[in-house]
């Protein structure tokens, strides 16, 4: 039987894919998306979940929306299937 792996935290994705790639640090993340800089640094070591307002923040400051007066962020997807993988394997 194949082992499936566990996906990925959406934190990781947003440190490994739009921060790290940029440059830009967690506190200059925190000050753009006007959260405090605890609250990115414990997403992107995947200690929180990423909130729906959260996600639509991130969206809109990385431009990944279809929208700015409708959101959709496309990194919020990821979001239900993780928190269903983790709340199974407590």
């Amino acid at each position: 039987m194949k082992k499936s792996r566990k996906p990925t935290h959406p934190g990781e994705v947003f440190y490994y894919d739009v921060l790290e790639p940029l440059g830009i640090s967690i506190t200059n993340a925190s000050k753009h998306l006007r959260v405090s800089r605890k609250t990115v640094s414990e997403l992107v070591s995947g200690k929180i979940s990423l909130s729906p307002l959260l996600a639509i923040r991130i969206a809109m400051v990385t431009n990944t929306t279809f929208s700015k007066k409708y959101p959709k962020p496309e990194i919020f997807l990821l979001t239900p299937k993780y928190i269903l993988i983790e709340k199974n394997n407590l």
